[in-house]
């Protein structure tokens, strides 16, 4: 019989005892009760990183009374940070609060049973006057016990209670990963508006955020909530939103009737009533059947000659293509409807979809749910890898076509690079290191062989004069010494990821900011001790939320001082770090919006007007780009790639007869076409003809980008990986500093792990593992037309401002830059091609009453089988 295991026995053990130190905290705290709601967004939590915490508080007071709430987290040097918020409590009455803090990297099951104090406090006059007691909180005793989520894995949150058919990107039952992906996702789920957070370190554990709840109504958002999700976004968030069937809660088109209705076409766009799901198929499923082949649904489109900027076509209805290569259109099909249309806001995207994908996938049409991930999901969410089901996968084993062992995984080891790039730690140390070793000098002079020189000459009377006459000559030394090694005045070195978004093509709506992001990790040598106050840009825009905090690699054991500290991180002062100082260095990561400085350099742009022609014409035909860009950065950049990605589309999946199974016919594809080319410098003030760069393309060769991608990030890693043991992280012997930084940008674009057999080769089976940096993925340029721009600086000073107890110190370090520049798009080039599709051997779905589908004409709008 199975027996569970101590540690899961355990569970319901630990469970009751957090509940009673919390019980405890209770009482501790005689005039507040407290209740944990919500730990972490979504009730997803992962170690490393900002965390929220949903938490209800009741006053047993007789008047209103102002408080601070302050979480108590380990720094990334043990000591404690106070993480806090202030409001008022009005005497009985429950009151929600979020209350942020920033975990260090925790693994999930240290995490899982980890503890931390919540202390209240009562203040007058901008200060702390009572203490109300402390409250121990975790994971576990949340009133939603949270997933906690390894580093490895990502995250997307759903605002509503279905998983849209997502669930073949999650971990299996066991935890195990899909053979076809590089990482799995996990799905949360926020089934009501009031259970998002009001500050947008809130959905930072998350790649993107699909709003698809008919009941979740925008109207219904805070003004606090929605500015948070908007900074998300505006720092690089995927917010996806799926217009419901039924009403009209986004009135799209409408202004002023939400907190979020001047981020959406000013356009409202057309329901289209009883269109067949059948019609959209291709679009939505590798399959071509459904339970119920009459099925019917609403359709939102768009008319891509009204839309304002920045809105731009995403995704239309496939239809068949005349000799030109232009979608063919009729005004009674839903053949080349748009149903989706996307913008860049800030760093981030919006995605307006008009199909009601919680809808759809509620109605069990087929199984797995509607949409499938790699038909439909993948372009919206910048992912690029095949998520067959679980039934699909059973098949393929019963043939024996699945790979034969794991193959080999690799880590993208950002954390030891980072902290070498950085590297002031080893340089601090030198000068501890040398006052260590002439204090060892005098430990042995000022003692016993000072003694013994005495005594041979008889002069032991004389070893007080001595040892004072030591002490102050070793310590002149040792003052001497340890300045000269670790100077006397504060630095920094910086490792910096700078974004740079163009405008995309058209006059401006006036909601777009010419802001830029840097992502960035910096060792501050600080010679005093005490305490520094680092502040992040303390002149720039007031409300933007640019944050600054302890860091330390995932993976790497903290070691603490002799005394722990403590210091405060007020929720609106998260810019500064007042943090402990011991005349050594201090690292910190810093996420940054804002102004570049034109007397640091100047940023890309582009100086000839970028033109991409197609022309059919040709012998073959091809893709012609043009333009020139210029930069006026402080020196050349370095191990350049620029990707040009084109306004042509791959194909949708289909299947293929292959043996006994049916398998896709094209594994992979990245969204759109494209190329890359490498540049070993780019100097500054040179222009970069892109003509001459890059040059004229047969479109035909729609796989070329993904041969680039594998050679460059894939083929030779593997090659290296044959001669190491599986497990091994990716060392510099392995990975550069710039290749590694590349692969962070371009993650979910990285050629998957092949999964089924490829006789007569062996698959080369690699799966690459990212534990941080998720901000930094580029990923969902690669579904629209654009050029992306990737170089390194070498030393160079901060590009943003930041202070040290008020003075700008000097700084160097490498900076990435990174610039993006869309190019125009129009409806044809995202219209798929519809082609002709087989039924799937799906046992799963009904009866199989659907029929093969061999599209000739095109499917009228709303029509009638037959």
């Amino acid at each position: 019989m199975h027996r569970p295991s101590a540690r899961l026995s355990a569970l319901p053990f630990l469970a009751a005892l957090w509940a009673m130190l919390c019980a405890a905290g209770l009482a501790s705290a005689q005039s507040v009760e407290v209740k944990v709601i919500h730990f972490g967004t979504g009730d997803v939590v992962r170690g490393a990183g900002p965390v929220a915490m949903l938490v209800e508080f009741r006053a047993a007071l007789d008047a209103p009374v102002e408080v601070e709430a302050s979480l108590e987290l380990p720094n990334a040097d043990l000591d404690i940070a106070e993480y806090s918020r202030s409001f008022v409590l009005n005497p009985g009455q429950a009151q929600r609060r979020w209350i942020y803090g920033v975990l260090p990297p925790l693994g999930e099951g240290t995490l899982q049973s980890s503890i931390f104090d919540l202390r209240i406090y009562e203040r007058a006059d901008g200060r702390r006057v009572r203490d109300l007691g402390t409250v121990k909180v975790a994971p576990q005793v949340a009133e939603n016990p949270p997933v906690v989520v390894p580093a490895e894995r990502d995250a997307i949150l759903v605002i509503g209670g279905r998983s849209l058919g997502l669930e073949t990107i999650g971990p299996a039952r066991d935890g195990s990963s899909s053979p076809s992906m590089h990482s799995t996702v996990e799905i949360a789920n926020a089934t009501s508006v009031d259970s998002l957070p009001d500050r947008w370190e809130g959905y930072a554990p998350f790649d993107s955020v699909i709003w698809a709840s008919a009941n979740a109504s925008p109207a219904r958002l805070a003004d606090e909530p929605a500015r948070a999700l908007r900074e998300w976004v505006e720092r690089g968030g995927n917010l996806v939103i799926s217009l419901p069937a039924a009403g009209d809660s986004w009135a799209v088109g409408a202004p002023d009737r939400h907190p979020l209705s001047d981020l959406l076409p000013t356009s409202t766009p057309m329901r289209v009533e009883d269109v067949r799901v059948a019609d959209l198929l291709p679009m939505l499923s590798l399959d071509s059947r459904l339970r119920d082949p009459n099925a019917r649904m609403r359709l939102n489109v768009f008319d891509d000659a009204t839309l304002n900027r920045p809105w731009r076509p995403f995704l239309a209805v496939p239809a068949r293509r005349g000799p030109d290569g232009a979608p063919i259109l009729s005004d009674d099909s839903i053949d080349g409807r748009l149903v989706a249309v996307r913008r860049a806001f800030g760093f981030g995207h919006i995605t307006l979809l008009g199909i009601d994908v919680e809808e759809l996938s509620s109605r069990g049409l087929q199984s797995p749910q509607l949409p499938q991930v790699d038909v439909f999901w993948n372009r919206i969410l910048g992912r690029r890898a095949d998520t067959p089901s679980g039934v699909e996968f059973d098949r393929m084993q019963k043939e024996d076509r699945l790979v034969r062992g794991s193959g080999y995984s690799r880590t993208i080891e950002a954390g030891p690079l980072i902290a070498r790039e950085i590297g002031l730690a080893g340089q601090a140390a030198v000068g501890i290191l040398a006052a260590t070793t002439i204090f060892a000098l005098y430990w042995l002079v000022a003692g016993p062989l000072g003694f013994a020189v005495l005594k041979t000459w008889k002069r032991e009377r004389w070893s007080w004069v001595a040892y004072l006459a030591v002490a102050a000559v070793f310590a002149t030394g040792i003052l001497l010494v340890g300045n000269s090694f670790a100077g006397r005045e504060a630095r920094i070195r910086h490792l910096t990821v700078l974004d740079i978004v163009s405008p995309p093509p058209g006059p401006s709506d006036g909601t777009e900011r010419e802001l830029r992001r840097a992502v960035g990790w910096l060792s501050l040598f600080s010679p005093a001790y005490g305490s520094v106050e680092v502040a992040l840009d303390p002149d720039g825009e007031r409300g933007l939320r640019n944050t600054i905090d302890s860091w330390r690699p995932i993976g790497v054991d903290s070691q603490s001082f002799p005394s722990r500290e403590r210091y405060q991180v007020p929720l609106e002062r998260t810019g500064v770090a007042t943090a402990p100082s011991r005349a050594t260095s201090i690292d910190f990561t810093t996420r940054w919006l804002g102004a570049v400085d034109t007397a640091w350099g100047t940023l890309p742009t582009v100086t000839d007007p970028i033109e991409v022609t197609v022309d059919r014409s040709a012998s073959p035909p091809r893709i012609q780009i043009s333009g020139a860009l210029r930069h006026g950065l402080p020196q050349s950049l370095v191990d350049v790639q620029v990707f040009h990605i084109w306004p042509l589309r791959n194909p949708l999946p289909t299947l293929v007869a292959d043996g006994k199974i049916e398998s896709r016919r094209l594994k992979g594809l990245v969204p759109n076409r494209g190329v890359v080319v490498s540049l070993p410098t780019w100097a500054a003030g040179q222009p970069l003809d892109l003509a001459q760069t890059i040059g004229a393309r047969p479109l035909s060769d729609g796989v070329q980008l993904q041969r680039a991608i594998a050679a460059r990030y894939y083929d030779d890693l593997y090659a290296a990986s044959k001669n190491l043991a599986p497990g091994f992280g990716i060392g510099s012997d392995q990975l550069s500093f710039a290749r590694a930084f590349e692969m962070l940008s371009i993650y979910s674009m990285l050629e998957p792990p092949p999964y089924l057999q490829n006789p007569p080769q062996d698959p080369k089976i690699l799966r690459i593992v990212r534990q941080s940096e998720r901000e930094l993925d580029l990923g969902r340029w690669f579904a629209e037309p654009c050029l992306i721009v990737i170089g390194t600086l070498g030393d160079t000073p901060l590009p943003y401002p930041l202070t040290v107890d008020g003075e700008t110190v000097e700084s160097s370090g490498k900076v990435v830059v990174r610039w993006v520049i869309p190019l125009p798009v129009d409806l044809g080039s995202v219209t798929p091609e519809r082609v002709p599709t087989s039924a799937s051997r799906d046992d799963a779905i009904g009866d199989g009453s659907g029929s093969e589908r061999e599209e000739t004409a095109p499917v009228p709008l709303g029509a009638d089988e037959g």
